[in-house]
């Protein structure tokens, strides 16, 4: 018996050279989301340690009679 192989497609250089760049630009564009979050996460993370100094100085205050 002989076991049926299907042909290999020729993939040729420019192929792999168009597929690296998109691959690459994609890449890029994760990684400039990924900084994006990580300014919008320690944005966020400032306004909350700021708010719960308020929110403490506002318990102390209040409490502290």
């Amino acid at each position: 018996m002989t076991q049926y192989m299907p042909e290999r497609p020729t993939i040729y250089s420019q192929d792999l050279e168009r597929m690296h760049k998109v691959h690459k630009t994609e890449i890029e564009n994760m990684a400039l989301r990924i900084l994006e979050l990580e300014v919008a996460l320690q944005s966020q993370t400032e306004a909350f340690e700021k708010a719960l100094e308020r929110m403490e100085s506002i318990f102390l205050s209040h409490y502290s009679c």
